[in-house]
């Protein structure tokens, strides 16, 4: 009976080893798998192609025919999306190269969107305007403290912002010795005079883009959304150093002047009495001269004999007798400083986490005189916390108050709201 019982039991034995190297050997083969996987992805190989055109932003020909590769294909929030995501791998790969002028992002992103710009005919579809803002509808949005961002002004008109700001500072110019510039930052103490400067941030590449879209005979007035092309750009300009009069002066002769011969900024016809509106409407905000007599110079004719005023001063929503007759088209006001108007305060609202319904009537009033002017309303210095209330507080200020610009620091929250 023992001798019996014995191949049984070995049998099992053996059967359990053969299970055992099964499952042994499905492992090893994972394992395999796993680091032949690994190897792949951090071959050169392989770095090499996800670091794609978009992360090096190199033209290559792609079929051996010449032909390169320009256009994404994607555009606003997308194609900010897509930059971030590879921003890691092109400062690693431009590392090496020239130093960063505003930064490896910014140059980046406006090498890959003007080559091939220019000197390629009259070619609005393939311009920088439909790369940027092609699906892109324009909202209600003012891009406060714009130059702050990563992306100045091409960040927001990517999201659908139709009103940025650049605050502006005197500078000796850097290219022409003993001539001044416009530099732009929040604080005197953050100054360069050398890549941040108001042309080479705002006015040269909005003159630019819209060259590229306004180079046909049609006669159109194409702006910088591509889907809307009537809708005018805001820029406000804030007046921070002390002699407003020069910055008006450099404003006016020297940043203004390429956009105004090309017939692109909105003006105030002072023969007819009504503003012609253009794909750019310039505000002045801060510490701006309200005196027509510096504005216009000639009375009659203008700061250049024309005819016509090309800027546009922003009023005040609290206090509409302040403003010069046909010079505004924009009034502000402190969201604290309305609330004090009302009785109430900034903290209470805070911790209320909403507008009370006697607030709403209040604030409501003045925007309405302001509107009933001609004049457009925007509110600044809105609570930035907590994201509850500031979500509800945006929704009031549109809805409730029926303000027509929302100042916002967050455009991608800010987007989804319209």
């Amino acid at each position: 009976m023992e001798t019996a019982r014995e191949p049984a039991v070995g049998w099992r034995v053996w059967e359990l080893i053969d299970k055992n190297m099964l499952c042994f050997k499905a492992w090893v083969l994972v394992l395999v798998m796993y680091l032949v996987a690994v190897c792949t992805l951090l071959s050169p190989g392989v770095r090499t192609k996800e670091v794609s055109f978009l992360a090096e932003l190199e033209k290559r020909d792609v079929d051996g025919s010449g032909q390169c590769v320009d256009n994404l294909g994607v555009s606003g929030s997308e194609l900010l999306r897509l930059f971030r995501k590879h921003l890691v791998k092109v400062v690693e790969r431009r590392g090496g190269d020239e130093p960063a002028r505003v930064s490896p992002y910014y140059d980046s992103f406006t090498e890959y969107l003007f080559q091939n710009g220019e000197g390629a005919g009259c070619s609005p579809h393939r311009s920088v305007v439909a790369k940027l803002t092609s699906g892109v509808q324009p909202i209600p949005v003012h891009s406060h403290n714009d130059y702050w961002r990563s992306l100045p002004l091409f960040e927001a008109i990517a999201y659908g912002a139709s009103s940025v700001e650049a605050d502006v500072w005197i500078v000796p110019d850097v290219e022409r010795a003993g001539e001044k510039a416009l530099a732009v930052a929040h604080s005197r103490t953050y100054v360069d005079p050398v890549y941040r400067t108001l042309d080479s941030l705002y006015t040269t590449p909005l003159l630019r883009m819209l060259d590229q879209v306004n180079c046909d005979e049609t006669g159109d007035a194409n702006g910088v959304f591509f889907d809307s092309p009537e809708t005018t750009l805001y820029l406000f300009i804030d007046f921070k150093s002390a002699d407003r009069g020069l910055i008006y002066q450099l404003l006016m002769e020297k940043y203004l002047k390429p956009i105004i011969d090309k017939d692109y900024l909105t003006y105030f016809d002072m023969q007819q009495g009504k503003f012609v509106w253009r794909q750019i409407t310039v505000v002045f905000t801060g510490d701006f001269p309200n005196d027509l007599g510096v504005i216009d110079r000639d009375l009659k004719r203008g700061y250049f004999g024309d005819g016509k005023r090309y800027v546009t001063l922003e009023s005040n929503i609290m206090d509409q007798s302040l403003t010069i007759r046909n010079t505004s088209v924009m009034a502000a006001a402190s969201f604290s400083k309305m609330l004090e108007r009302c009785g109430s305060s900034e903290v209470k609202v805070i911790w209320r986490g909403r507008l009370a319904r006697s607030e709403i009537q209040c604030l409501r009033s003045m925007i309405k005189t302001t509107q009933e002017a001609g004049i457009r309303t925007r509110i600044w210095g809105l609570p930035n916390w907590p994201l509850r209330t500031v979500k509800k507080l945006w929704s009031q200020v549109i809805e409730d108050l029926h303000s027509d610009v929302l100042n916002v620091d967050d455009l991608h929250l800010a987007s989804r709201r319209f």
